[in-house]
């Protein structure tokens, strides 16, 4: 975070968290998707969050690329390095994932 903090300005650190959260909350929703008889919800409203979520991503990383590109380079960076950590994690201890189906 320190190396990030000293190559970017504060609305470049603020357009990658948007963008994290935005991921975070596309996966949410798809994740949602698998569990609707358990929580009642509305398959349309799940969609067209999930949907929502993910042009709500492309059009900030156009408009990032466009102002910003380091920082997308940067987000992408860290998203690989994110799925490196968890995949030697779970090599490392065994770790999987239940299924809840």
């Amino acid at each position: 975070m320190l190396v990030v903090t000293l190559l970017f300005d504060l609305s470049g650190i603020a357009t990658m968290g948007s963008a994290a959260f935005l991921l975070i909350y596309a996966a949410v929703n798809a994740g949602h998707l698998n569990v609707l008889r358990q929580t009642g919800a509305s398959v349309l409203i799940v969609w067209a969050s999930l949907i929502t979520c993910l042009v709500m991503f492309v059009v900030l990383a156009v408009y990032t690329y466009q102002e910003q590109p380091a920082a997308i380079a940067a987000l992408v960076i860290i998203a690989v390095a994110s799925f490196a950590a968890e995949w030697s994690y779970r090599h490392w201890t065994g770790r999987t994932l239940k299924d809840h189906a």
